[in-house]
């Protein structure tokens, strides 16, 4: 992936930092692997549908 720019890594960590704040107004609390999943979002070293994919994999393996 390539390296991010300024702008686009500050413009990614404030749409996760407003997703986390509806999230936890609705009652879910993020575990620090969730944080870290979307950290390596902001970073650049995953993409948007990395991330969301890894996420659901782990919120499907947490409920069996």
């Amino acid at each position: 992936m390539k390296k991010l720019s300024k702008e686009e890594k500050a413009k990614r960590k404030n749409y996760v930092e407003e997703a986390l704040a509806n999230a936890r107004l609705e009652g879910y609390q993020p575990t620090a692997a969730d944080i870290a999943q979307w950290t390596e979002y902001v970073n650049g070293r995953q993409t948007l549908e990395e991330t969301v994919k890894n996420l659901q994999q782990t919120a499907l393996g947490s409920q069996k």
